[in-house]
């Protein structure tokens, strides 16, 4: 048996600086001052569906702090996007939902008066969060829940993808005293019963909604 989680990728392969001006190309966000672009190797952008894109990148203090003001265009439209982190200093990861054969796209950044950007949650990855533990049991599903809380757990060290559920450590900060928590989706290529199991060294559960 093998399951899969839909492909997630990470960018940073190449990307322009900062722009102050249209360039050669048009400027698709009246209001935003400064444009970034990421280019995309072909052979992955023409993999011939939706996948889940990531870029770490400086913000150069252009951007507002919780990088509400950035927006993702492919092919001249808004694609859906969110930030999974900010900082250290001024740097942003972002994540957008990738188009077909569409292998460049441009983020925009630097309006201070820009609205909330419609929210999005990525669908074609496996985001891990880790945040720090402050007590609390471990012993069932509704123990679990009140301890990984926003009231009961501490301050969150980091949010990226990762392509599976196996760590010893924590990717985002110490390694002891820490929560990690992952979500995703499960891609099962045939029909039949399945069994699951988790395994940790304090405690573990795994839900799944149907």
């Amino acid at each position: 048996m093998i399951l899969r989680l839909a492909m997630c990728w990470a960018v940073g392969l190449a990307c322009a600086g900062i722009c102050f001006s249209a360039e050669t190309t048009s400027w698709l966000a009246d209001g935003w001052k400064c444009r970034r672009r990421v280019r995309i190797p072909k052979s992955t952008a023409n993999y011939g569906r939706k996948t889940t894109g990531v870029i770490d990148f400086a913000t150069g203090g252009f951007a507002l702090h919780d990088g509400r003001d950035v927006r993702v265009y492919a092919s001249g439209r808004p694609t859906p996007h969110c930030i999974l982190w900010h900082g250290p200093g001024t740097t942003l990861r972002v994540a957008f939902q990738t188009v077909p054969t569409v292998h460049v796209y441009d983020i925009y950044y630097g309006n201070p008066q820009a609205p909330d950007p419609p929210e999005w949650r990525p669908k074609h990855a496996l985001l891990l969060e880790t945040r720090r533990y402050n007590g609390g049991s471990l012993a069932d599903l509704s123990q679990m829940r009140r301890t990984v809380s926003r009231k009961r757990s501490g301050d969150v060290y980091g949010r990226n993808f990762v392509p599976n559920v196996f760590h010893g450590g924590n990717f985002f900060g110490p390694s002891d005293h820490y929560l990690s928590i992952y979500k995703g989706q499960l891609w099962i290529d045939q029909a039949g019963m399945y069994s699951f199991a988790t395994a940790a060294a304090d405690g573990s559960l795994m839900v799944l909604d149907a």
